[in-house]
């Protein structure tokens, strides 16, 4: 099995959401914490969005994801 190496301060995370909507009070905490970890915190653009249940349209939740994949400087993505 190969296993990425440990993030480390300093490393650039991902945040997407792929699927249902999201509020920022939701993540809030979540970002709070990466960043006391010393992590740079990237949200993806659509993150926010609202698209019926969705976080965006099928287009822009794929794109939020595609850009976290390639981006060499992303460290991980968190959904």
């Amino acid at each position: 099995m190969i296993q990425p190496p440990l993030l480390k301060p300093g490393d650039k995370i991902f945040i997407v959401s792929p699927s249902r909507t999201i509020q920022e009070t939701q993540i809030k905490e979540a970002i709070d914490i990466f960043k006391k970890w010393g992590l740079q915190v990237e949200l993806g653009r659509h993150v926010y969005d609202s698209f019926g249940y969705f976080a965006g349209t099928d287009e822009q939740r794929l794109a939020d994801l595609q850009k976290g994949m390639d981006d060499i400087e992303i460290k991980a993505i968190f959904c």
